[in-house]
């Protein structure tokens, strides 16, 4: 049992394994195109990441920015307020509440142009390139590795397709110098009006062929009754067969003639009917389901009356077409003859 699981396992493998080989381009066209889509995704995420990430960079900037100036008033205050030591040691140092009010009106004007200057700077902040390449690298590696990996398969499966391509080529020139040592040969041996003769009627097969092709196929379906070769298309039942006209009108009389000897043998029956198989089994058909089901009833409509109309079939063959002026009516001959309707 074993023996036979592994076996059979292997030869489901190597069906795989051939078809991913055959579907190798498609396959990989797949697998790239998922890996780009994923990327644009990652790529949408990550955009708002790398603007924090520069946004972080430049507020660092701003923050040793900050520090640099707050250092310099720092110093600026310790040189005044050694200066102010300095000149009360030497008793020059003067207290003047005015000179005092116009120091305050100033501070205050350096720190109002010091916060103006500082939202300037916080506006004009400019990142090295190195800064934001380094970002940007933190940002985008992921959607970077996928699209990366899209491209890839898509630069194989290009690659494999266009191997394929190449041995096809060789293949078709090879193909192409052989046929034309053929007919080379051939010109030798039968001389060359035949070769044209040949040609010619080649030409006109593939001509027909295509011509065929165009007009439709003939259905598998024809069926053969042994009364003649001649089309003939019942259009109610949809059924294509070969027989005679004869046959056809015949086979049409008998059952007419049934449904007659019916209405006189029985001639208080509601209703006096014949279904199509009856017609089928004389023209030489084989009996259907839909057969016993339709037919006609004579007390209500009378004999059949067929049509006999010419046709071109879709694949090109002129067709008699057989119709009825009154179709056969849906009831059940067998069980139920008062169903008809």
């Amino acid at each position: 049992m074993s023996i036979a699981l592994m076996a059979a396992t292997k030869g489901i493998a190597a069906t795989v394994g051939k078809q991913i080989m055959v579907h190798s381009p498609s396959i990989l066209a797949v697998f790239g195109t998922g890996f780009v889509i994923f990327g644009g995704y990652e790529t949408a995420k990550a955009t708002p990441k790398f603007e924090e990430l520069l946004e972080q960079e430049k507020q660092k900037i701003r923050d040793q920015e900050a520090l640099k100036r707050k250092a310099e008033e720092l110093e600026k205050e310790r040189d005044k307020a050694l200066k102010e030591l300095d000149e009360y040691v030497d008793g020059t140092f003067i207290d003047d509440d005015e000179d005092e009010d116009e120091e305050i009106i100033v501070e205050e004007e350096e720190v109002k142009e010091a916060t103006e200057e500082e939202t300037e700077e916080e506006q004009e902040v400019k990142l090295p390139i190195s800064t934001t390449v380094v970002c940007a690298a933190k940002a985008y590696w992921k959607p970077a590795l996928f699209i990366a990996g899209g491209l890839g398969c898509f630069w194989a499966g290009l690659a494999i397709s266009l191997k394929r391509l190449s041995a096809v080529t060789a293949a078709l020139a090879l193909t192409t110098k052989n046929a034309e040592e053929f007919r080379e040969k051939t010109k030798q041996l039968v001389g060359e009006e035949k070769v044209k003769e040949i040609d010619r009627e080649i030409a006109a097969d593939h001509a027909q062929e295509k011509a065929q092709e165009a007009r439709g196929s003939q259905p598998s379906t024809f069926e053969t009754t042994g009364y003649g070769d001649s089309p003939f298309y019942d259009k109610p039942m949809h059924r294509w067969y070969r027989s005679c006209r004869a046959n056809v009108q015949q086979s049409f009389n008998f059952v007419n003639q049934q449904m007659i000897e019916q209405q006189y043998s029985c001639p208080f029956d509601d209703v006096v009917q014949a279904n199509w198989n009856d017609l089928a089994d004389k023209l030489g058909l084989e009996e259907c389901d839909a057969g016993e089901c339709l037919g006609w009833d004579y007390k209500r409509h009378g004999l059949i009356k067929p049509r006999f109309e010419s046709i071109m079939a879709p694949w090109g063959e002129a067709v008699t077409c057989v119709d009825y002026e009154v179709y056969p009516l849906i009831g059940d001959t067998k069980s139920n003859p008062s169903t008809w309707y």
